[in-house]
């Protein structure tokens, strides 16, 4: 199971100068593995030129969330007026920092009257007129609890590994809309903006309520061919293949 392939970087930094061994690590466990599983198409891509064998067999299993999943998704109407900050410390206090405007205005058109931010404190207060509820760490299933009622989560993720993102998956797996940013170009794993996740520039032309029922149904869906249970399901089938 492949969850990373190599490192690269500027010429000053150790992951330049070890992506070479790194990819001679790789190439040699995928040619010498009866089976290969990753968690991003580029990577099955990249794994098959290493080792030709392997070539149009490798599943391709995005993260599932690892603070639990919805049983019954509750209609978006139904929710919280809540968005929630996940990942905590530093991500939090770039995302206030740098896009407090634009989600306070978000919250706006999402009805939201409270932020809730899940993760390491970051000691910030909003400084806008919303409720800023600082939860800290929490135990997965009180984290899920949250999930399962708020409408909508923000995030920020490295453009086109939007498959290995736990956070999003956590977002996915509990029916909320997920909100970057910007275009984040994870086509090549099925995830589409407008289809599974919204930017701040979709949130400028008026009223969305349709697209945010059809984009929170959209990724709930995506998430269902590669959750727990369905990667337990594809993980035992390759173990289990003669």
């Amino acid at each position: 199971m492949f969850h990373e392939l190599f490192a690269f970087g500027p010429v000053w930094t150790s992951s330049f100068w070890l992506s070479l061994l790194q990819r001679h690590v790789v190439g040699s466990v995928a040619r010498v593995a009866d089976r290969c599983v990753t968690n991003m198409s580029m990577y099955a891509n990249q794994l098959a030129r290493f080792a030709p064998q392997h070539a149009g067999k490798i599943p391709v299993l995005p993260v599932f969330s690892n603070v639990g999943e919805s049983e019954a998704v509750i209609p978006y109407e139904q929710r919280q007026p809540w968005l929630v900050l996940f990942g905590g410390g530093d991500w939090t206090k770039a995302a206030i920092n740098r896009y407090g405007t634009s989600i306070e205005r978000i919250c706006g058109n999402l009805g939201c009257d409270r932020i809730v931010a899940i993760g390491s404190k970051s000691n910030l207060s909003w400084p806008g007129r919303l409720t800023f509820d600082e939860k800290g760490i929490l135990p997965a299933s009180e984290i899920s609890a949250i999930l399962n009622q708020a409408r909508a989560g923000f995030i920020g993720y490295y453009p086109g590994y939007l498959g290995k993102s736990g956070i999003y998956a956590a977002y996915c797996a509990h029916g909320l809309v997920p909100i970057f940013p910007e275009a984040n170009p994870s086509e090549l794993d099925g995830i589409v903006r407008r289809s599974h996740y919204l930017t701040l520039e979709d949130f400028t032309s008026g009223d969305c309520t349709d697209t945010l029922h059809r984009v929170a149904a959209g990724a709930y869906r995506w998430y269902q061919d590669h959750s727990l249970r369905r990667t337990a399901e594809v993980m035992a089938g390759t173990l289990s293949r003669p």
